[in-house]
């Protein structure tokens, strides 16, 4: 598809190809009316994230099966979630971990919107998400939308949106305990638990620790004296208190604090985060009532240090090259929304919604050898204020129309980067960039046939946006020898999309089914583009000094980022005793790029793999003994926009046992990556290959109180 446009024009054609099959003829019998329109996500109303469209669910009891790995790699088991490199959340850099759908050019910033309990978790300055202190055992469920979802959920939605919800110990008075022990000198302990304080008033809260001496990153015939493991630790405290104000109006509070510590594989490598999460929720209204609403105030703030360095000929030894001594950020937001089911059956549903964003870095960089004679502060302030509706009409017994829209104005304030001389004070550079905003406009359709038996398929056509993170913005950074500048006149990314989807629910006949096809294309796509390789070191514009065997990139916009993708998933129970699951995603990306980056036209983004494909087998030979072995393939993928280092594919093979002795009483033990593949994470200029994952095992125990 290299240098063909792709338009909605083509989509639409495809539309008329693939619509008769929204017409299959049904047998009287098989008609069934479609169920009501469930938007939106009232998790103080006590619902949880509806089946339908766009959405693959993890419940307990799934993610009770998967304790022993970070949230992120659960989730990750489903191909069109993905992280920017392969490594989770237990080795990658904090400021790496963000989320994107459907391949859609995954960046460290991440494409996705991730919520729990409805509260965004992306973080304000860089958009990443602190998955390794979001312990599975805190979380009853886990659900993906994918696709352009612009409605309620803003700018960060732009493909697609994770839901996480906690655990409801305060209604349900159940205490929940995780506790597990594996190699690398690897411990966890994971406690939740809540119930009634008083008639009106329910609590609960939890407690998270987990430290990790970690693996070696560097394959052992390349490591040096100065590579170390990839350590770890982290803590986490939360709690919960619900009100019954009135029996339909129900106050909720939360708040929780974390902090973590790492070292990436070097003496000198470190990192550290702290994080504090408030919120509140008011809601009025229950399942029958015709209308009900609900209002929302959270607040975030996170601070973080880091230290990169750069690792000397023969990793004997190592040089910082960036301090980021202090990086705090912080967010708020309100919003509220309400929904009404209107006599003719048609339900409407909209709200408004602001949020406010604020962070910068306080780094020391150009470190010569005598140590850092730089300071740089660099940052700025983002804001969002939002209003949307989404209708809901039903057709015909088996038809309905979906239609939403949504309506925001963004304002980018307070951009600066200012840089000093550390050894006399001076100032070296000054930049204060002007103010922007804008306001955009974004939507969704979606038109829906049953096809019987809970069957149905959807036509979707979307709509979506992402404003830039400061990260990308205002922060340049060095990975090795390879230097990124950042670019403050980036435009906002905007997503169009196409889906056709088949629904086939889980029935002991036949399993159950799903395929998803898409097609999308992504305007003014932020990426990294090479400016220029160095054999020696030398000055590049706008990087400075580049050392040798490295590069210089700068974040910019490119045209477009377009392409399709095929998504099936299916599962079905092959024997009482023996259930299977298959998960496969194709997804072919290419950019489409203008004079100014002939370089990149036509060539797949870095970290995409075209093919991803997942096979689960979980069999039960008594009722106490569970055993389960999944498969994980992955096609082989570029490090680089220029697609000239390149990562290997790779097969994990993951297995783990259960035995439950009593009700609410399980031990487990579960091996990672058993063949112990080399799971590339990175290559260097230089072909230095850093590894995502080893073998690791864990022996556990989780229990019901």
């Amino acid at each position: 598809m290299t240098g063909k446009p792709f338009s909605l024009v083509s989509q639409g054609s495809l539309l008329l190809l693939i619509s008769p099959l929204l017409l299959v003829a049904q047998a009287e019998e098989e008609i069934e009316t479609l169920p009501a329109y469930e938007v939106g996500y009232r998790l103080l109303m006590g619902e949880t994230l509806p089946p339908g469209p766009q959405r693959v669910l993890w419940d307990r009891d799934l993610l009770e099966t998967q304790l022993g790995q970070p949230v992120d790699m659960v989730l990750k088991s489903y191909p069109g979630f993905q992280l920017f490199r392969r490594a989770g959340s237990l080795t990658a850099h904090p400021a790496t971990q963000g989320v994107s759908l459907r391949n859609l050019g995954p960046n460290a910033a991440g494409r996705a919107l991730v919520l729990l309990q409805g509260i965004p978790l992306n973080d304000p300055f860089g958009g990443y998400v602190p998955w390794s202190v979001t312990p599975a055992l805190w979380l009853e469920q886990a659900g993906v939308v994918v696709g352009g979802a612009p409605g309620q959920y803003g700018s960060q939605a732009l493909s697609g949106v994770v839901h996480l919800t906690e655990f409801q110990a305060q209604d349900t008075g159940e205490g929940r305990l995780h506790l597990s022990a594996g190699n690398y000198d690897t411990y966890e302990a994971t406690f939740v638990g809540g119930g009634a304080i008083t008639d009106r008033i329910s609590g609960s809260g939890v407690i998270h620790g987990f430290t990790s001496a970690g693996f070696d990153r560097i394959p052992i015939d390349d490591r040096g004296s100065i590579d170390s493991s990839m350590k770890s630790e982290n803590f986490r405290v939360g709690g919960t208190l619900g009100f019954e104000l009135t029996s339909t109006l129900r106050l909720e509070t939360r708040g929780s604090w974390y902090k973590e510590k790492r070292r990436n594989g070097s003496p000198e490598a470190l990192n550290e985060t702290e994080g504090w999460d408030v919120s509140a929720k008011l809601g009025q209204g229950g399942m029958s009532d015709p209308f009900r609403w609900e209002g929302a105030v959270y607040f975030q703030d996170r601070a973080f240090a880091n230290q990169f360095t750069s690792i000397q000929l023969g990793r004997e030894a190592e040089r910082p090259v960036l301090n980021q001594y202090s990086v705090p950020a912080q967010g708020w937001g309100m919003s509220w929304m309400g929904d009404w089911v209107l006599d003719s059956d048609w339900q409407i549903r909209g709200g408004v919604d602001a949020r406010w964003l604020e962070g910068e870095t306080n780094e020391e960089f150009r470190n010569l050898g005598a140590g850092f004679t730089r300071d740089r502060e660099a940052g700025g302030e983002q804001r969002f204020v939002g209003g949307w509706t989404e209708l809901a009409i039903p057709m015909a017994e088996v038809w309905q129309l979906k239609v939403g829209a949504r309506l925001e104005q963004w304002s980018l304030v307070n951009g600066r980067r200012i840089e000093r001389n550390l050894e006399t004070g001076d100032l070296i550079r000054e930049d204060r960039f002007a103010d922007r905003d804008d306001l955009t406009g974004t939507f969704r359709v979606d038109l829906e046939r049953g096809l019987g038996r809970g069957r149905f398929a959807v036509v979707s056509a979307y709509q979506s946006y992402r404003l830039p993170t400061f990260n990308e913005l205002y922060r340049p950074f060095r990975v090795g020898n390879d230097i990124t500048e950042a670019n403050p006149n980036l435009d906002a990314e905007t997503l169009y999309g196409v889906d056709f989807g088949l629904y086939f629910p889980h029935d002991d006949e036949r399993g159950g089914l799903q395929i998803q096809l898409f097609f999308n294309r992504l305007n003014d796509a932020v990426t990294n583009v090479t400016l220029e390789e160095v054999d020696s070191g030398q000055f590049v514009s706008p990087c400075g000094f580049v050392p040798g065997g490295g590069s210089c990139r700068e974040r910019q916009n490119v045209d477009a980022l377009e392409g399709w993708g095929l998504g099936v998933n299916w599962n079905r129970s092959l024997h009482p005793q023996f259930q299977v699951d298959l998960a496969y995603q194709f997804s072919q990306m290419e950019f489409s790029a203008g004079a100014g980056q002939s370089s990149l036209d036509g060539r797949s983004p870095a970290q995409t793999p075209d093919h991803l494909a997942r096979v689960s087998g979980i069999w039960t030979p008594i009722d106490s003994v569970n055993l389960r072995l999944d498969g994980i393939w992955s096609d082989t993928q570029f490090e680089d926009d220029l697609n000239r280092r390149v990562l290997d594919g790779y097969i994990r093979v993951d297995a783990r046992i259960d035995y439950t002795w009593k009700p609410g009483r399980t031990l487990y033990i579960s091996g990672i990556n058993l063949t112990d593949a080399a799971i590339e994470n990175s290559v260097s200029a230089t072909g230095l290959v850093t590894l995502a994952e080893r073998f690791s095992w864990r022996i556990g125990f989780v229990g019901s109180f």
